[in-house]
């Protein structure tokens, strides 16, 4: 490659990081899990842990990351036969920490930048809401499966789930999920 080549490429690519930089698109990049995980857990593993894994023992999720990210990909690819991607592993082993910790759990599954829509789960029974770098919060509404789907046009978004008592925060700006380690 020559000197004219490189200086091609660096203008280019300098042109492409001022045009993203401007559009207000996530500086995170989004991995689109097929299942995500308060539906995998729901259709696979509830069947022996019990809805929302409430026939867990006492301290199963509070183990340390990296262990606890194993049992749940043994688990996954074993007794629930499925072919999870590392984001879906990443993405269930958070889910657990959030059981146990009895917090609310938030995940996105998608980012349609066509549309500029975030699509998502959260644990049922909690309230979702979105702020805006601007203040204004409004409800995110979930459905019945924990699904859920809100319009964003950058990064400026919060998202918060609340159940009786506590609180969980996500800026889908740095964070696909969650309880993220």
């Amino acid at each position: 490659m020559n000197i004219n080549q490189k200086s091609y490429i660096a203008v280019i690519s300098a042109l492409a990081f001022v045009l993203l930089a401007f559009t207000g698109q996530f500086n995170y990049t989004f991995r689109s899990l097929e299942t995500g995980p308060v539906e995998s857990f729901e259709k696979n593993c509830a069947r022996c842990h019990g809805p929302h894994g409430s026939f867990y023992g006492t301290g199963f999720g509070s183990r340390e990351h990296e262990e606890l990210k194993k049992i749940v990909e043994e688990m996954m690819r074993g007794p629930a036969f499925l072919k999870p991607s590392e984001a879906d592993i990443e993405a269930m082993t958070a889910y657990h920490h959030a059981l146990s910790s009895g917090e609310p759990f938030i995940c996105i599954t998608r980012y349609d930048s066509s549309k500029q829509l975030l699509y998502g789960e959260a644990m049922l029974h909690n309230k979702l809401i979105g702020k805006k770098k601007d203040g204004e919060t409004r409800t995110i509404s979930v459905d019945s499966t924990g699904k859920w789907q809100t319009k964003t046009s950058n990064a400026s978004l919060l998202l918060k789930a609340e159940n009786d008592s506590a609180v969980t925060t996500l800026n889908p700006g740095k964070n696909q999920w969650s309880h993220q380690k």
